[in-house]
């Protein structure tokens, strides 16, 4: 039902990759990010009742000419996702759905900005950059993950390893690229945007 949407890969198709990836070639100016960011959005709010995997080996590039660098964005295969691109309910097998989405689309510009994969401790690096893990949880998590979360929390706290991800320094990362992507990282999967709301915010313009 969806094979005719603009920004989603239809499923069977034939990929003709480029000698080297545009993204490896030289480092993604802020409106090519924009860009991306903005097809991948169109493409998750078509998915409104459906949750997929948006990490960067599914974004899919078509090459434009001139100043234009792409011409297209599109999502295809969805894989699982990996890292802190998995948000913090999947990661703890909750109940999850199309606010997940929101989580790794979140994740997908950082990495886009930062030029990495982020192969890490995912909970804790998630509870580090945009925690703490709230105390709502107890509305949808069990003892036994709760119990999880506040020893991440607890040894976050006893070693002093925050490292919030809205103060982050980096020439790449502006403030208004932080305040988008903190408004997309919540740790309660009930308190993300969707991605009609995303496609409104004044980081796409």
């Amino acid at each position: 039902m969806f094979q005719s949407c603009p920004h989603i890969r239809p499923w069977l198709d034939q990929i003709e990759e480029p000698p080297a990836l545009a993204s490896n070639m030289t480092r993604l100016e802020g409106p090519e990010i924009k860009f991306v960011a903005r097809g991948v959005l169109e493409a998750l709010n078509i998915f409104t009742t459906q949750a997929m995997c948006t990490q960067p080996d599914n974004i899919l590039i078509n090459y434009g000419c001139g100043t234009n660098r792409f011409s297209e964005v599109e999502l295809g295969d969805c894989a699982d996702a990996y890292s802190i691109l998995r948000s913090p309910e999947a990661n703890l097998q909750l109940r999850w759905g199309t606010t997940t989405d929101i989580w790794s689309f979140g994740a997908t510009p950082i990495s886009l900005l930062w030029g990495q994969d982020w192969h890490i401790f995912v909970l804790a690096k998630q509870a580090s950059l945009f925690g703490p893990f709230p105390l709502s949880y107890v509305d949808i998590a069990n003892e036994e993950r709760q119990g999880i979360l506040a020893i991440i929390n607890n040894y976050m706290n006893k070693n002093g390893l925050w490292k919030p991800f809205a103060t982050a320094e980096d020439p790449e990362l502006t403030l208004e690229d932080r305040t988008f992507i903190c408004k997309i990282m919540r740790m309660d999967p009930r308190d993300k945007p969707t991605a009609k709301e995303l496609l409104e915010d004044p980081w796409l313009n």
